[in-house]
């Protein structure tokens, strides 16, 4: 195989999924190549190419177009939630504060790659980020993510923008309340949101206007 396809299909990836992702892609790529060795004389001389077995199974299967067609559906509305993980692993931008923006972008990018299948995968997206991850926290980051507050290239608008999202702001104040108990000084926390909401007194000042867009939050 590797003869017609030049190297390896299968490569390795950070995680099983994206490990998975890389295999299907590559195999993608090397389509002719694979349909090629199956056209080979030296196919049809190998012991794999008998009938009933794996490999026969295998040819069969890569001969097919409706296999093909189903890979390149699958790599396409799974390329978004590959690139989360890419951007999750980089260290370009901490994870917390673009994590929600980009899950979402990437979810509308699932469908509309593959509107016939595009909620199913979307489902078990939310199962496993509703099981393994603290929504208020991350609605609470993005929220406080100076980039996404004081731009309109937020993924919640509405006619205040997102600094009065109700979801967003319940995020908000569910976050306050679990981590400071003391009444009196979650309420100053609440106040303090409301300035970074308004963008006012320091929020306002000049440096933190100009560096809003290059700032990482946490910075």
């Amino acid at each position: 195989m590797r003869k017609y396809t030049q190297g390896e299909i299968l490569r390795s990836g950070v995680t099983q999924f994206a490990t998975n992702f890389i295999a299907l892609d590559s195999i993608l790529e090397k389509r002719e190549a694979l349909r090629q060795m199956f056209a080979s004389l030296e196919w049809y001389d190998s012991r794999y190419s008998y009938a009933d077995t794996e490999g026969s199974k295998i040819e069969d299967l890569v001969m097919r177009q409706p296999f093909w067609q189903r890979a390149t559906a699958i790599v396409k509305a799974i390329k978004p939630l590959y690139e989360v993980l890419r951007a999750v692993d980089s260290e370009i931008y901490p994870q917390m504060g673009f994590l929600y923006h980009i899950m979402v972008k990437a979810k509308d990018q699932i469908m509309e790659a593959d509107p016939a299948h595009g909620r199913s995968y979307i489902n078990i997206i939310e199962q496993w980020w509703g099981a393994q991850m603290g929504k208020d926290l991350h609605l609470a980051a993005y929220y406080l993510n100076l980039r996404f507050q004081y731009t309109s290239g937020c993924i919640l608008p509405s006619i205040d923008g997102i600094g009065m999202d109700e979801t967003l702001l319940d995020a908000l104040r569910n976050v306050i309340y679990k981590m400071e108990h003391d009444p009196e000084k979650a309420v100053l926390c609440l106040e303090e949101s409301k300035l970074f909401r308004e963008g006012s007194y320091k929020f306002g000042q000049r440096a933190a206007v100009v560096s809003k867009h290059n700032m990482n939050p946490g910075t």
